[in-house]
């Protein structure tokens, strides 16, 4: 346990679209871990700046539970975030998990959508060697491993959540030091597909504002906004994107044309074989 009890004990780093707002919702209700009520802090990226204290308030609800955590998966896209984590966080645990590139791309490009981001098609996106660096992981991968230590960094990947959602929480439980809960009614929930505004000036009137509630920490209207979130999701003013994951065979060559060398080297740092797992040749000599 930490030894400030308003400080966190893990903290899950990324990455998008791999399952951290579900991995959210199971660790939420176990009886032995404290979340914030808002799942995305971005401490260490966006609001450095507003000082320590104000990341300390985020803990102050917790009372006797074994471990707290903060779960921010755009914490691995930013640079300064692992030395930053270390110096106010060094005995952290720290939790990482992957998903393949060429799939990552896919569903943060719908999600660049939902957030009026781009309009732009896949396509064109794919053109773009800062979209393209967002799936790049190795690089980002050393970088956080040269602040912590093996022991305190767990990698996992999006397909051993996809394979057993009950092994891969599982790893995750015994790393943070809590038991398996009594009961995991709730592990086949979907939660956070991705929409897209049918209103978009409105989207981004009510995410602004919901950001900003965020940020000033009125923690009733928090609550509030996390109750009523998937009504708007389900049907107020959202509508499932109808991007489609079926890219052909000239798209997905040339994807993994770009990601072999990454891949090839995640698979060392891992020591697991992602070229065959993701089907991403290795790069030729």
């Amino acid at each position: 346990m930490s030894p400030a009890l308003d400080l966190p004990d893990f903290v899950v780093i990324g990455t998008q679209r791999a399952g951290t707002t579900w991995l959210y919702e199971q660790l939420k209700i176990h009886p032995d871990v404290f979340l914030p009520y808002v799942k995305e802090l971005h401490f260490f990226d966006r609001n450095w700046d507003r000082g320590l204290d104000w990341y300390r308030q985020w803990f102050a609800g917790r009372n006797d539970e074994h471990v707290a955590g903060e779960i921010t998966p755009h914490y691995i896209q930013q640079p300064e975030a692992p030395s930053r984590m270390a110096s106010v966080l060094p005995d952290t645990r720290v939790i990482l998990v992957l998903r393949n590139p060429i799939d990552f791309l896919v569903s943060l490009h719908r999600l660049h959508i939902r957030s009026g981001i781009t309009n732009e098609d896949f396509d064109s996106r794919c053109r773009d060697a800062g979209f393209i660096g967002w799936a790049r992981m190795s690089e980002k991968l050393e970088q956080w491993s040269a602040h912590f230590p093996a022991e305190r960094l767990l990698v996992l990947l999006y397909d051993d959540l996809l394979a057993d959602r009950s092994a891969f929480l599982g790893r995750i439980y015994h790393f943070i030091g809590v038991d398996p809960p009594s009961s995991d009614a709730q592990l086949e929930q979907r939660v956070n597909p991705t929409f897209k505004p049918r209103f978009p000036f409105v989207h981004r009137v009510l995410h602004q504002a919901a950001k900003t509630i965020r940020n000033r920490q009125w923690s009733w209207m928090n609550r509030v906004l996390a109750a009523i979130r998937p009504l708007f999701n389900r049907g107020f003013y959202l509508r499932e994107i109808s991007v489609s994951d079926k890219l052909t065979v000239d798209q997905r060559t040339m994807l993994a044309s770009l990601f072999a060398d990454d891949v090839a080297r995640l698979s060392e740092l891992l020591d697991r074989d992602l070229a065959t797992m993701w089907n991403i040749p290795k790069p030729e000599n």
